[in-house]
């Protein structure tokens, strides 16, 4: 989790509460994680502490995160007992509304023998290579381009003796890919909060909230 102040990043609200009770009470109703380790940076972490409250639930837990996001990642898997084969999600919570459906593929992807797994989107915009000047150069098949998005899955066994850094960063591993879905948007501008706001509404009413 980034260490951002209480009004935006995951500690802004949408819909009366923040985005981080939205995506831990996500990720524990999906029925694919049996825990949830939430890494508060010293700046926030009272502020997470106050977020979490409402969850009274031994499957959710807030540890003492890092200077940045990759120390926080590493700060939460050491804190957990986890297996060596257990799957660890790193997910952000600013994609708060992703659906179980994404969770559990991301999971059956890793059990599955995948090093390092990640949902995924088509591009659909056309995008454009330019140069140091702003002076287009050419234009990227997007045919073969996706954007990424969370959770992001490996297992214990390889979290724990990796560079968190480029493992994050999916460097020199052969990640598998799944389908992503568009309620895994990522939430951190006043619009999108507009946009989650709105949409959050509809999935209230679907019984998906």
């Amino acid at each position: 989790m980034e260490d951002v102040p209480e009004t935006s990043g995951a500690l802004a609200r949408v819909r009366g509460a923040t985005l981080l009770e939205h995506t831990v009470r996500r990720l524990i109703d999906s029925g694919h994680v049996d825990r949830v380790v939430v890494a508060g940076p010293h700046a926030t972490r009272s502020a997470c502490a106050t977020a979490l409250r409402g969850f009274d639930d031994e499957r959710v837990s807030l540890v003492p995160g890092g200077q940045d996001h990759q120390e926080s990642v590493r700060c939460a898997v050491h804190s957990t007992a986890a297996a060596s084969g257990d799957v660890v999600l790193v997910h952000e919570p600013t994609r708060p509304f992703t659906p179980p459906e994404t969770i559990g593929a991301v999971v059956a992807a890793v059990r599955d023998g995948a090093t390092a797994a990640v949902p995924v989107e088509p591009m659909t915009d056309t995008v454009k290579v330019v140069d140091t000047t702003g002076v287009v150069r050419r234009t990227s098949d997007r045919d073969r381009l996706r954007r990424t998005q969370s959770p992001r899955g490996f297992t214990a066994e390889f979290l724990r003796r990796a560079d968190i850094t480029k493992a994050l960063a999916f460097v020199d591993l052969a990640v598998r890919t799944v389908p992503g879905h568009p309620h895994g948007m990522r939430v951190s501008t006043a619009f999108e909060r507009t946009v989650a706001e709105s949409l959050f509404v509809e999935w209230v009413g679907e019984g998906q909230a």
